[in-house]
């Protein structure tokens, strides 16, 4: 199943994917409880991956998450280093066709240490250039669709530019992000509710957020999970005007 952004910029295309992903009832899905998750391969093609980036405040994430993604996915950075230096080489030879592949994998292909423990990993990028098109494929075993993914986000924003020549950058036609089983959690509800009716126009998915947002505070849960009560308070934190 494949779904093509039709928002300008980063920030928004994320917010629509998280739409589409939970309206979406066509493909095959299972509930657990305040999860949606698709069991089908799930493609999306972003055009403006780009522009008008993410920031880490927009998830209530502080500068540390930068530095541990690093460690999940880079490790000694050697074997993304090597990747760019193929790519270099073929670039100074004029090759008509090259497709690099930049591999997330820290320890070598097969390993399994740190975030890859929980299977939440980004595995590959690839970056296919010719003379016709300049195109890349991010490849994801499995992950949750807002906080965690959003995150990715910025770390691929700071990560792809010291991989990849800003003037292949530039001809990229668009980043296809694949993944083998992605979901959406009602954990984080509020602060894809924050960015879908702050700064986009409210719809169903947005009154949908607020709905459980309530029912959670109805139900005294907000207390019981971490990572609940951090995502409550980034919501508190903005409609009691704490942050921006």
């Amino acid at each position: 199943m494949r779904y093509r952004a039709r928002v300008e910029g980063q920030k928004w295309e994320w917010i629509a994917f998280n739409n589409w992903l939970y309206n979406n009832d066509h493909i095959s899905l299972g509930q657990y409880g305040s999860r949606k998750v698709f069991f089908e391969q799930v493609t999306w093609r972003v055009n403006d991956f780009f522009s008008d980036q993410l920031e880490l405040s927009d998830l209530g994430y502080n500068k540390v998450k930068i530095t541990q993604l690093k460690n999940i996915y880079c490790g000694d950075y050697s074997l993304l280093e090597e990747s760019r230096q193929v790519l270099l080489k073929e670039l100074n030879k004029g090759v008509g066709h090259i497709s690099v592949s930049f591999s997330l994998m820290p320890g070598g292909k097969g390993a399994i240490m740190g975030g890859r423990l929980k299977s939440y990993c980004m595995n590959t990028i690839i970056l296919t250039t010719c003379k016709y098109y300049t195109r890349m494929s991010i490849y994801y075993r499995t992950t949750e669709a807002t906080k965690k993914f959003g995150g990715d986000l910025i770390f691929l924003s700071e990560l792809i530019p010291t991989l990849i020549p800003a003037e292949i950058i530039e001809k990229v036609e668009y980043v296809d992000f694949i993944f083998n089983t992605i979901y959406v959690s009602s954990i984080f509800f509020p602060i894809m509710y924050v960015y879908g009716v702050r700064e986009a126009r409210p719809d169903n998915f947005s009154r949908i957020c607020w709905r459980n947002i309530e029912r959670a505070d109805d139900l005294g849960v907000v207390a019981k999970y971490s990572q609940t009560k951090r995502s409550y308070d980034f919501y508190r934190g903005w409609k009691y005007g704490e942050t921006k």
